[in-house]
């Protein structure tokens, strides 16, 4: 099978809050950029990784949304949304060997997470 890289770019509106932060303990939102990379075999039926609008369309779940509201996320970090999007991807195609999320609440502010984490 071959390897092919497929990446997705877009952003988001939601809001959140981090229990206990001095600057960021209160409900407040961010327009979120986000940039999603994902190496996987390229299906010989669709001849795709994936689909694009089904990579935007999981990232965009979060749209209009309270992220605290998303107990899988834990703690609607940056980072911790960059973790619960790349493994749920991941997990949602077994030919993904990568996935890479990276998520920016201000421009000049970005975390990543790469599953599968090696560190792990």
């Amino acid at each position: 099978m071959a390897l092919a890289t497929v990446q997705v770019t877009g952003q988001f509106y939601a809001s959140h809050w981090l229990p206990g932060h001095p600057r960021c303990g209160e409900l407040h939102s961010h327009i979120w950029s986000y940039h999603v990379t994902i190496t996987g075999e390229v299906n010989p039926e669709t001849g795709m990784v994936a689909d694009f609008h089904d990579i935007k369309d999981r990232v965009e779940e979060f749209n209009g949304k309270t992220l605290n509201n998303f107990e899988s996320i834990g703690i609607p970090t940056s980072e911790n949304i960059c973790i619960y999007l790349a493994t749920n991807l991941a997990w949602s195609n077994p030919t993904f060997t990568e996935v890479e999320v990276q998520i920016s609440e201000k421009e000049g502010y970005v975390s990543a997470y790469t599953w599968p984490n090696k560190e792990e």
